[in-house]
Parts: structure tokens; C-alpha cells; sequence
């Protein structure tokens, strides 16, 4: 069974770094989460792309045809997408802790009941505190983890710049040219801070292994929210990951303002938003 990157040909090393690099890729723009029936179909499926990529079409025939073969490679990729997942969460844990004051213990868990309730945590606050309706998935932490994928020339907002797209199609609207943040990023980026913040829920914060499985439900909870929101308000829907995007790509910008379970956004108004 391979195991190591160290033992491969150079030929399968050339096509196992270019699948490092799209299975980041397809972390941000596909689905952070591989199918729970059968995680490494995403893996072997990432291996096939790198080697068509490179023209080494006979690989890619390989690993589609020898399922054991492609297995064994699948676990070395990965490696790389799960380290890809901790480092949001790091980058989570330093904002939340910040902007929602986790640090502070005055009423706490008071406070950290109310930023889980209804997902207040995703909305942006005015200058009081005093999260907006109007203005879901705009909270300063939140934009301050989506700045992180564009950081540097090897972060996935700066390697995949060009695949950043709009969902407004029409030639002639100009929205056709501005660039969105993908769903998965940002419902990666929320889940991360709500499995931040609810290790504060009982007024200290619990100190436990990481496991970005874990959080599937909330990651899951956002997507869905964003794809009705997408489909049923694409002008709302475009405005917000526009937005972000613009947001995202200004390092400046992350401070307008000073969770999982059953959140649904109860306080949404869905009509003040911006289109």
C-alpha cells in the first residue's frame, strides 16, 4: 500500500501536487465536505483531474480503472484537504474571539447564548452592537476569515483567482462582472465560527479535539440557506457574495462594526436587503 510522497515516481508526484493544490481548490468552490458514502470518490476524482491536467491520460485511465490503486493515492490528497479545513478553524478561533469578546468573562455564556440563537452571530452590528436583519453573513469575523483564503500568492483566493465568477449571467448587466464568493467558502467560514464560538457556551471554553466532520450539520444548514437565497433572490443573493468578495480582497476592510443547531436566520428581513 503506498503511503508516502517520498516513494512515488516522479511522475505520480508531479500529478499528486496538482491534486494538493485542486483539492483546495474544490474545498472552496465545490464542497468542503467529501460524500460520507464513499469520502474517497472525491479524492480519486481530484487524482483523475490532476492527471488530465498534466496530459498523462493514461494515469487518469488507471486510477479511474483500479479502485485499489486510486484508494491508496486518494488517502495521500487527503491530507492536504483536511489541513486546508484546520487552518479556517484557526483563523475562526483567533476572530471569534475577537469580535464576539469571547475573552471577556462578563456574561459570557449569556452572550454566547444570544450570538447562537437564530444565528445572530452572522449578521453585522451596528455601532452598539446590535446585530442588523438586514444584513446577514456581513459580521466583521466573518469577513475577516474569508480574507484569509486571498492573504498571500499561495493562499486559494490568490491561486484560483480567475475562477471566482458571478451567478448574473446577462452580457449586458454589468453585475455579469462581479466576481462572488462561493458558497462553500463562506459556509465554511460561518461553521467554523459557530463551532468557535459554542466552545464558550457554558462560560469558558472547552478544550477539545478538532474534528471538522463534527460541523457538517451547520456547514450543511448554511448552504442550503444560500442556495434557496440564490435561486429564489439572485439579485439579494448577488449583492451579498459581491460583497464579500470585494470585502474579502481589501485587507483593510474587515472592521464595519465593534450559531449550529437549529439556527435558521429567524431574524432575517429578507425584504431590506440590499439587491
Amino acid at each position: 500500500m503506498l503511503s508516502t510522497l517520498k516513494i512515488q515516481s516522479p511522475r505520480v508526484e508531479a500529478v499528486l501536487h496538482r491534486s494538493f493544490v485542486l483539492a483546495r481548490g474544490r474545498l472552496c468552490f465545490h464542497s468542503a465536505y467529501a460524500p460520507a458514502e464513499d469520502p474517497n470518490r472525491l479524492f480519486r476524482h481530484i487524482l483523475r483531474e490532476a492527471a488530465r491536467d498534466l496530459r498523462d491520460s493514461e494515469l487518469a485511465q488507471v486510477l479511474k480503472t483500479n479502485a485499489v490503486y486510486g484508494n491508496a493515492l486518494a488517502h495521500l490528497v487527503k491530507a492536504p484537504y483536511t489541513k486546508s479545513r484546520l487552518e479556517i478553524a484557526e483563523e475562526a478561533q483567533v476572530q471569534a474571539r475577537m469580535a464576539y469578546r469571547l475573552s471577556e468573562k462578563r456574561d459570557l455564556k449569556k452572550r454566547v447564548e444570544g450570538l447562537l440563537s437564530e444565528d445572530t452571530f452572522i449578521y453585522n452590528v451596528n455601532e452598539s452592537g446590535r446585530a442588523l436583519a438586514t444584513e446577514p453573513y456581513r459580521h466583521p469575523a466573518i469577513v475577516a476569515v474569508l480574507q484569509s483564503f486571498f492573504r498571500d500568492s499561495k493562499c486559494i483566493g490568490q491561486i484560483f483567482s480567475t475562477s471566482f465568477t458571478s451567478s448574473i449571467q446577462e452580457d449586458d448587466d454589468v453585475r455579469s462582472w462581479e466576481p462572488e464568493i462561493p458558497i462553500p467558502m463562506l459556509a465554511l467560514s460561518v461553521a467554523m465560527l459557530h463551532a468557535e464560538i459554542s466552545l464558550w457556551k457554558y462560560g469558558r471554553r472547552e478544550m477539545v479535539k478538532f474534528d471538522a466532520d463534527s460541523h457538517f450539520t451547520a456547514y450543511d444548514h448554511h448552504v442550503k440557506f444560500l442556495e434557496n437565497l440564490r435561486n429564489k433572490y439572485l439579485p439579494k443573493y448577488h449583492r451579498l457574495m459581491a460583497y464579500l468578495y470585494t470585502q474579502a480582497r481589501d485587507a483593510d476592510s474587515a472592521g464595519d462594526g465593534p450559531n449550529e443547531d437549529t439556527g435558521v436566520l429567524k431574524s432575517l428581513d429578507l425584504d431590506g436587503m440590499a439587491e
